[in-house]
């Protein structure tokens, strides 16, 4: 062995680039499992919507939600739109910190959803969610009898019928009560409010989920034909310092 490795001093370089490139397909070997997770989890069960960060926002929607978000979370969430056009939509910018305006979104917008769920026509808001059954409280029993409906907060707080400050009074409860809820469920939930938001603004979930597995498919197939070139430049690169060391020791 430290005969042939005398050989190899003039090789190092090359020797280096395959680790480099071992390394690369090693990665690439990791990440497809990951990207196909994101095709069964999001793209299939969530319909392409990986959290609850909405590209498109109503101006209503989004002081409806912030009545259930804490003053820090408001002021993210507000900062993180552009202001509404003349449709009243707001659009996500560029550059926002996309984990924390989702851990401020998903409490509201889990509060939003069940209420939207068990006020509209009486079905249970944990209908459609998977992993409920080990889940102890229902979000139906944190509601006050007499909290509005969240079309009756949305008209409410455009017209001026309900004081902003009496609509604040009601919502702190429920938000911190929902606060406790896993994080498992409530991103579930804030999943399908979102959801339910596109719809409402006149949006094509088919085309979203489609366009959400295309460019996962996309990555998916990236990654197996890195892999591929980083396979053949190894065979390559090995099969010609192999050729040379063994004329080498040929030549010993």
């Amino acid at each position: 062995m430290k005969h042939i490795a005398r050989f190899l001093k003039g090789h190092w370089f090359w020797i280096f680039v395959v680790l480099l490139l071992l390394i690369g397909q090693t990665f690439c070997d990791l990440g497809l499992p990951t990207y196909t997770g994101n095709i069964l989890n999001v793209g299939i069960q969530q319909k392409g919507i990986p959290d609850g960060v909405m590209d498109t926002v109503r101006q209503d929607s989004l002081s409806a939600l912030e009545l259930f978000m804490t003053d820090e979370e408001a002021a993210l969430a507000e900062n993180s739109y552009s202001p509404a056009d003349d449709a009243g939509i707001r659009k996500l910018k560029d550059g926002v910190d996309h984990d924390a305006l989702n851990n401020a979104l998903m409490t509201a917008e889990s509060v939003l959803y069940a209420m939207q769920n068990y006020d509209s026509d009486g079905a249970s808001p944990m209908e459609g969610l998977s992993g409920v059954e080990g889940m102890k409280t229902d979000p139906a029993a944190m509601m006050p009898e007499n909290m509005p409906s969240p079309e009756e907060i949305r008209q409410g707080l455009s017209d001026g019928t309900i004081p902003r400050e009496q609509i604040t009074a009601m919502t702190a409860p429920v938000a911190e009560q929902f606060r406790s809820m896993e994080d498992t469920y409530k991103k579930q939930m804030a999943v399908m409010y979102v959801g339910q938001e596109y719809e409402a603004q006149g949006l094509d979930l088919t085309k979203i989920q489609r366009s959400y597995l295309w460019s996962v498919g996309f990555k998916m197939l990236a990654l197996s034909i890195l892999m591929m070139v980083f396979s053949i430049l190894i065979s390559l690169i090995a099969a010609r310092v192999s050729s040379k060391v063994g004329r080498d020791l040929r030549a010993e």
